[in-house]
């Protein structure tokens, strides 16, 4: 299929074949700063891993980037790296590691990539399909089930058409080409609105089953990402179903935000007070996921909220995800 597709494509694009309307599928890759970020947070998971070598010569790459005094200098060589196939190496170097005794670190980096890939997108401009690696590519063989593919079934009919000189008639513009990609993509986001939506009520469903007091804990609250707005969650629900959620800062009492947008995690040892950095008190560690505990304190189905309380805080913080 990923051949044919490939193949239709490279027809459709070929410019000895004369000039040609496009339906392409693209998927842009992911920016520098993001790959790197995610690629710093798997080495200090698994920091004993023999795959960490690329890692750590492309972060001393970027780091030398950064510290160019220059700003032209500095942003042309940050462009050049980005240019470069340094993000297709690191992406395949975290998706590629092995993780087969560790089986939540492969969690955390499928959990992870897709957060760091963004969605394909049906465009009329040739561009490339950073996760196939290849340019162009679109979708053809699936005409009964998918719009654009007989829309592509089309513009190649008629390319052929002329290229056999049976028709110089081209019947569709750029113009329509546009508005079929924007709305595909358009009822391809109403579609996974729709998915989560369901999830949701399900979701629903099963707390309400569960009932105010149900607490939830250890592997069944897994912390699967840390960021500026707060912890994202992933809860075990009735054996194997899943459904994660966000807690906000605010919710965690011994969790400070500072002037400069640093989070602080306060806590005390032996009458001693310390502080760490919440996104590494949080975050995955060498020895796995981090956990946390929580209790249902109330069910409100209109607003399709499930407000709880974190048990591993001093006190009480309602939450609601």
């Amino acid at each position: 299929m990923l051949a044919a597709n490939e193949a239709q494509a490279a027809f459709l694009t070929d410019p000895a074949s004369g000039e040609s309307l496009l339906l392409l599928r693209a998927h842009t890759a992911p920016t520098l700063t993001s790959t790197i970020a995610l690629a710093e947070r798997i080495l200090g998971w698994d920091p004993e891993s023999k795959a960490n070598t690329e890692i750590v010569d492309a972060i001393d790459a970027v780091a030398r980037a950064e510290s160019i005094g220059d700003p032209e200098e500095r942003a042309a060589a940050l462009k050049e790296l980005e240019e470069s196939d340094l993000i297709e190496r690191l992406v395949n170097n975290i998706r590629g590691r092995d993780t087969a005794g560790d089986p939540r670190l492969k969690n955390f980096i499928d959990e992870q990539t897709r957060r760091l890939l963004k969605s394909a997108q049906y465009t009329t401009n040739q561009e490339e399909h950073f996760t196939l690696a290849v340019e162009p590519y679109l979708h053809a063989t699936s005409p009964i089930r998918r719009y654009p593919d007989l829309i592509v079934q089309y513009l190649m009919d008629e390319k052929q058409r002329r290229r056999n000189k049976v028709s110089t008639v081209n019947t569709m513009s750029l113009s329509f080409l546009q508005e079929i990609a924007q709305r595909a993509n358009v009822a391809r986001y109403q579609s996974k609105r729709a998915e989560q939506d369901a999830l949701e009520v399900a979701y629903l469903d099963i707390m309400e089953k569960a009932g105010k007091g149900a607490r939830f804990s250890g592997r069944n609250v897994i912390i699967v990402g840390v960021s500026p707005r707060g912890v994202k969650v992933s809860l075990t629900l009735k054996g194997s179903y899943k459904h994660v959620i966000q807690i906000p800062w605010k919710y965690f009492s011994m969790v400070e935000k500072t002037d400069d947008g640093k989070h602080l995690y306060k806590y005390s040892v032996r009458g001693v007070e310390k502080t760490i950095d919440a996104f590494k008190h949080f975050g995955p560690s060498s020895k796995g996921y981090r956990t946390l505990a929580l209790t249902v304190r109330s069910i409100d189905r209109q607003n399709r909220e499930v407000v709880f309380s974190i048990g591993s805080e001093k006190r009480d913080a309602e939450v609601k995800p």
